[in-house]
């Protein structure tokens, strides 16, 4: 999907509104209303990708890359499979985790008109979402030979994102 501004990546339940970004998200009438993070349109964002993260709650990492990212996760993913080490620069941009099993990739533009709280919240929980300013490219969810599940963009900044715990 074609993303074109800053972006973020986190769990939806995050970004909906009636809770106070806990275990209670699970159950606003928004979050009931967005059939769960599926369906984040109802909410009046447009521009989204919401997927599952295929093993629940987990915590990931966010990196900028120079290469293709879908070619360099499938490099790692080979290379672990022969116990071998891959030599990658790559650049730590963020992390975020998620509480209700879904990762989601959202124009933070539109985030803040459904929720104009969310940038004091993205302050206070920075190890939640994973901010990427100036985004112009294309990004998608992809799932690995391992499947294990990613966040890939591809234009002016090239990044994934790699789970590291859950």
């Amino acid at each position: 999907m074609k993303f074109k501004g800053t972006i973020i990546i986190t769990d939806p339940c995050y970004i909906v509104l009636g809770n106070n970004y806990s275990d209670t998200a699970l159950t606003s009438d928004d979050w009931l209303a967005c059939n769960y993070g599926k369906n984040m349109k109802v909410l009046g964002i447009t521009n989204y990708i919401s997927e599952r993260t295929i093993y629940g709650d987990w915590m990931c990492e966010t990196y900028r890359i120079k290469e293709n990212p879908i070619d360099t996760i499938d490099s790692i993913v080979e290379a672990n499979r022969q116990d071998n080490y891959i030599d990658l620069e790559a650049e730590l941009i963020g992390k975020f985790t998620a509480n209700s099993g879904q990762v989601g990739v959202f124009l933070l533009d539109e985030v803040r008109k459904y929720n104009p709280g969310i940038d004091d919240w993205i302050r206070t929980n920075p190890y939640s979402i994973t901010t990427i300013e100036d985004f112009d490219g294309e990004v998608e969810y992809y799932v690995d030979n391992d499947e294990d599940a990613h966040i890939c963009g591809t234009g002016n900044i090239n990044f994934f994102t790699t789970r590291t715990g859950l």
